[in-house]
């Protein structure tokens, strides 16, 4: 399976690229956070058309902030801000129906506003803005159900907001919003642990928003809201420490939100997305041939 994201935000600014496979079908998920449902959707892949899957929307916790999906798009994950919960759901592979997993919705820390998967399929994790944490979660492959791995939650700084790993799964990288830092994590490869890495945390614009990773594992973008910027690290392969790049920050255009990555042939582009605060998330998946 292959698994894409993008942010949609009240403009209706969507970042995204699908490589060269033959046309099979793809389903998008929608978070609603003040009707509490996440909606799904699958893609025409001719014509790009939306069509909502059988079941949709679907309930989730009170005040869905995020959505994620594992590698395998198996299984989504979706962060409720105000009940502390992650709600699970497997996914039809034919239709994109969901169905809430055996348990769900699961507790987390206080108000978290963002989770993701990582690329093994097998782990996610969770920040919590109140309880400046990260919690770490294995995915049981059958079921999907989540557990939480030795250790959880972990220290973030104040306010984390996003969370970004790399695509080897070795760095995880969380923004605080309230003391503008980017906090930077090693990941065990048996338990998935988190341990800082050197130097963490690591000063960011005024007021970051959101942290990607580039494709490549080489470099990390923030995006700084108050600033208007874009600050731009190279990741030690090694440690996972952040030093700036030549000429970060980088001006954005007001109030900037999100970055998004999109690929094509291999080769790594990017863009900002510039807006107001985002309303809804949406992740994309499609099936591998």
């Amino acid at each position: 399976m292959k698994v894409v994201w993008f942010l949609v935000l009240p403009t209706l600014a969507i970042s995204f690229c699908f490589g060269a496979e033959p046309l099979r079908p793809s389903f998008a998920y929608v978070t609603n956070k003040f009707a509490n449902t996440v909606l799904g959707y699958s893609i025409d892949p001719k014509t790009g058309a939306l069509i909502p899957v059988p079941g949709s929307p679907l309930a989730t916790g009170i005040g869905p902030a995020s959505v994620t999906v594992d590698a395998t798009a198996q299984f989504a994950y979706v962060a409720n801000f105000v009940d502390n919960t992650v709600s699970g759901y497997s996914i039809d592979q034919n239709t994109g129906a969901l169905t809430p997993l055996p348990g769900s919705p699961f507790g987390t820390g206080r108000s978290p506003p963002s989770v993701a998967a990582d690329p093994t399929a097998r782990f996610a994790y969770l920040v919590s803005f109140d309880d400046n944490t990260i919690s770490g979660y294995s995915i049981d492959r059958k079921t999907g159900t989540l557990s939480l791995v030795p250790g959880s939650p972990f220290a973030t700084g104040v306010g984390p907001t996003s969370v970004a790993l790399d695509p080897t799964a070795r760095f995880a990288y969380v923004i605080n919003f309230l003391d503008s830092t980017v906090s930077g994590y090693s990941i065990d490869h048996e338990t998935r642990a988190l341990a800082s890495v050197p130097g963490s945390p690591f000063v960011t614009g005024s007021s970051p928003r959101s942290v990607a990773v580039d494709p490549s594992g080489q470099f990390t973008y923030v995006v700084n809201f108050d600033d208007n910027t874009v600050s731009g690290y190279s990741i030690d392969q090694k440690t996972g420490a952040l030093t700036p790049v030549p000429g970060s920050p980088f001006k954005t255009g007001n109030s900037p939100n999100q970055w998004q990555w999109t690929q094509r042939h291999s080769s790594p582009t990017w863009q900002t997305m510039l807006t107001t605060l985002s309303r809804a998330t949406l992740s994309i998946t499609r099936p591998e041939p």
